[in-house]
């Protein structure tokens, strides 16, 4: 996305602290229902592309808050019958955003 890469340039903020707010802000905003699985998904994806041809470590947060709309993109064949966002994606995100909140929320 250059969009990342050029606010990195702008601001001076490494692109993994970038992709990490983004995640922080799309799980939140899913777990709110703000923001829809579909969307999520996409834009993670598309920072899955630009982080994965850049050099560098992976952005921990950001790829935990992708494997959780990963997990919602396909049926799973332990439980072909149930929703994977519901069962799988939701579940996940909640537990990350969990973690994120200060303790006083």
């Amino acid at each position: 996305m250059d969009d990342i890469e050029r606010r990195s340039a702008l601001t001076g903020t490494p692109r993994s602290v970038l992709c990490d707010q983004v995640a922080i802000h799309l799980a939140r905003g899913f777990h709110r229902s703000e923001l829809t699985f579909e969307f999520c998904d996409a834009i993670v994806n598309d920072i899955f592309g630009v982080v994965t041809s850049a050099e560098g470590d992976w952005p921990a947060l950001f790829y935990q808050v992708y494997c959780a709309f990963d997990e919602g993109e396909y049926e799973h064949r332990d439980r072909p019958d149930e929703d994977p966002v519901e069962v799988y994606t939701r579940p996940y995100i909640t537990q990350i955003v969990t973690g994120l909140l200060p303790s006083s929320n």
